[in-house]
This record gives C-alpha cells, sequence and structure tokens, in this order.
C-alpha cells in the first residue's frame, strides 16, 4: 500500500510540473486530488502498521515498521496539496490575511512533520542516519518558507493598511525564519526546483523588508513592534485527505477441464 501511495503523490509532481498560467484552476484538480488520495492512502498503512504488526521497531529500524512514518508522508501530501491552493489564492489576488492563514496552515503541517522525524530518528538512535537526509531538510525547509511566507503576507496587509511599523516587524520575522536553513547539499536532484522556489522567496522576502524598513525610517516613523508582540496568523486548512476505500474482493470461479494435452512434458 505504501508504494501505491508513493505512485499517487509521484504522479502528482508531475503534473505540478507541468503547470502553466493558461486554464491553472483546470490544471491544479488532478494533482490536488491525488495527493488527497495518496494521503489517505498513508494514513490508512499507518493503521495496518500500527494494529496488525508486531514488530519492535528499535529492534528492525527501517521505516516500514513505524507507522509514524506513514502519518510522516501523509501530512507531507497534505501541506503539499495546500500548497497548490495558495499558489491559486496568489493567481488570483487573494486578500493578504487569506493567504497568510493558509500559508500558517502550511507551516503547521510541516512543523508535524518535521517532529516526526526527529520522533522517528529518535526511536532508532540513529539520528540523521535513518532516513533519507533529504527528507527531513525538505521538511524543515519547507516548514520555514511557508512561515516566512505568512509572516511576509500579514506585513503587506499592515502595510496596505496604514501600519509600516507592524508591517517592518512582521517582515522582520519573516527575514529571521526564511535564513534559519540553508538549501545547499540537498543531495537530491528531485528537489531543485523547490531550491530555486526557496532562494525566490527569499530573495523577494529580504527585498521587502529592506524596503518597508527604509520607507518606515525615512518617511513615515512608526513605532516598531518587538519580535514578541508578533505571531504567526490563525491558520487555515481548506486541504483534508481522501479516505482510502479498499476495492472489494471479488471471488474468481475457476473451472478445471481434463485434457491430453499439457506445455510440459
Amino acid at each position: 500500500m505504501s508504494v501505491y501511495g508513493l505512485l499517487h503523490r509521484k504522479s502528482a509532481v508531475e503534473k505540478i510540473s507541468e503547470f502553466s498560467d493558461d486554464n491553472f484552476d483546470e490544471q491544479c484538480k488532478a494533482p490536488l486530488l491525488l495527493l488527497r488520495q495518496a494521503a489517505g492512502i498513508f494514513i490508512r498503512t499507518s493503521e495496518i502498521v500500527s494494529t496488525k504488526f508486531v514488530v519492535d521497531f528499535r529492534s528492525v529500524p527501517i521505516p516500514e515498521t513505524n507507522s509514524l512514518s506513514f502519518v510522516l508522508l501523509a501530512n507531507m501530501c497534505v501541506a503539499e496539496g495546500q500548497e497548490i491552493i495558495v499558489r491559486k489564492a496568489i493567481s488570483k489576488n487573494t486578500s493578504p490575511t487569506v493567504i497568510a492563514k493558509l500559508c500558517a496552515g502550511i507551516y503547521n503541517m510541516f512543523d508535524n512533520c518535521v517532529h516526526s522525524v526527529d520522533s522517528i530518528e529518535e526511536s532508532a538512535k540513529k539520528k540523521g542516519n535513518f532516513l533519507k537526509k533529504s527528507l527531513g531538510k525538505y521538511v524543515k525547509l519547507s516548514r520555514n518558507l511557508y512561515g516566512a511566507m505568512a509572516y511576509r503576507y500579514m506585513g503587506l496587509h499592515c502595510f496596505q493598511i496604514g501600519n509600516p511599523g507592524e508591517a517592518v516587524a512582521y517582515l522582520r520575522r519573516a527575514v529571521e525564519l526564511i535564513n534559519e536553513e540553508a538549501v545547499d547539499n540537498m543531495g537530491d536532484d528531485d528537489l531543485s526546483n523547490f531550491c530555486s522556489k526557496f532562494e525566490q522567496e527569499k530573495h523577494v522576502i529580504i527585498t521587502t523588508f529592506d524596503e518597508y524598513h527604509d520607507d518606515n525610517e525615512s518617511i513615515y516613523h512608526d513605532r516598531v513592534p518587538n519580535d514578541g508582540d508578533i505571531e504567526l496568523p490563525e491558520a487555515k486548512v481548506l486541504v483534508h485527505p481522501e479516505p482510502y476505500i479498499p476495492s472489494e474482493i471479488v471471488e474468481l470461479e475457476i473451472n478445471q477441464r481434463e485434457s491430453s494435452f499439457c506445455l510440459i512434458q
């Protein structure tokens, strides 16, 4: 079943890589459904592993013996599905506060993935060597990316409504978060597009912070709140797993007949 879920995700990633600006609404439906289905498959797999596999994970430290591995994959697929929703919202010039809440939802889901990776590694007593290194790096970078984006869009909202000092504070938090993890040494060519997206957003965040900061220093002179006064917006999650319902087993009727002809002599 785990391979079935991975194939769903692989197909979704391939379709996402082919996105174009034309007819985006129609293009996003198939990969979004595939990711939701993959999440449902992984959740069902997790339930099977946790209830029917009697094995000490510490003595057999492979991902397939730990139900948390499949919870990790399910959360990752749901987060990646919501990434499509964010991309759609941005393309439609949706309110910055709505985009910020959607990004905060992705941040929370990838944060759960980070904790799952840490728990799996700790259980295996091979921290940093058990799971593929690029997977742990990917979920951490994704968490920080969408947390920073949530702060950036809240900053944009504040600037639009005439609170430049608060906008600076939000962008300052975005810069701090986006700089926590470096994208180098990912060790996976399949993540090159993600790394490029991360660097592009990082550039936008740093440039926007510099612009807001300079404008506030030279023009507005608005008070900039402390970091402790700035929080992520309330998370909004629109993507949920599609429950996996196995196909019914169909009995085949086999009729045996005697024959003088046999292929094996």
